[in-house]
This record gives structure tokens, C-alpha cells and sequence, in this order.
């Protein structure tokens, strides 16, 4: 096998596939967004306990920071701060987060993946091993 590109699993109707075309995002990386809002969040909880990431504003301005902080973590092998200023009533948001720590917030996000794909391969008589990239 020179190649391949998985899009959907088998199990899939048309109309499931078609509608993962529209999607932007890739599944782990939404998922560890998530995870790191999540994460974040409960930082900031614990700290400011007046605090309230419910606020729909104040969740966009994290979310935007968090992004701006994962690419900075994937371009430099040193630790990225993640800074919002003015994230409700005032407060200032201000962390930093390595890489080592991330895989560890992330390392559910990681197996979930895997073994989805070990799912997915197992039925076709795949091996892993013999899989380069995923698309």
C-alpha cells in the first residue's frame, strides 16, 4: 500500500460523511480546546472564585488566548503564557503552561484518538504500524 485517506468511519451514512466535510476543525484539536478552556477555567476559579467563565465574552477572549498560546507551545520547546487582560469585571488573566503539561491535560484527548483508531482499523485487517498519516 503506497497511501490512504481515512475520512469517516464505515459505519457512516452519506448524509454523517457529507456533514464531516463541513466541519473546520479536527476532532482532537476541538477536544483538546476544550480540555485546555476546561483547565484553564478551573484555574482561574480557584484563584478568583468571583469569577465567572460562563460569561459568553469573556469565554471567546480565553478561547482566542488559549489558540495563540498552543501555536506558541508548538512553534518553541519553552513553556507559553497564556494572557487575557480584562477577562471580567476587570481581572487580568495571566499562565503559563510547558509542553510536558499539556500532553498531560491532554493525554485522555491522545488515548480516546488512538483507540478509535484501533477501532476503526481492526474490522479492515489494518495494522497501525503500517499506517503513516492519517488525514
Amino acid at each position: 500500500m503506497q497511501g490512504a485517506v481515512i475520512t469517516a468511519p464505515a459505519w457512516f451514512s452519506d448524509a454523517r460523511s457529507k456533514s464531516c466535510f463541513g466541519c473546520r476543525r479536527q476532532y482532537p484539536a476541538a477536544v483538546s480546546g476544550a480540555g485546555a478552556v476546561a483547565a484553564t477555567s478551573t484555574t482561574i476559579v480557584r484563584t478568583c472564585p468571583s469569577t465567572n467563565i460562563q460569561n459568553k465574552r469573556a469565554g471567546a477572549k480565553l478561547r482566542l488566548a488559549i489558540e495563540r498560546t498552543k501555536r506558541t507551545m508548538s512553534a518553541s520547546p519553552r513553556a507559553a503564557t497564556c494572557s487575557v487582560e480584562l477577562l471580567k469585571d476587570g481581572l487580568d488573566y495571566t499562565g503559563s503552561i510547558n509542553r510536558m503539561r499539556f500532553d498531560m491535560v491532554a493525554s485522555t484527548v491522545y488515548t480516546t484518538f488512538a483507540d478509535s483508531i484501533v477501532t476503526l482499523f481492526t474490522p479492515a485487517a489494518v495494522d497501525a504500524y503500517g499506517v503513516d498519516e492519517i488525514v
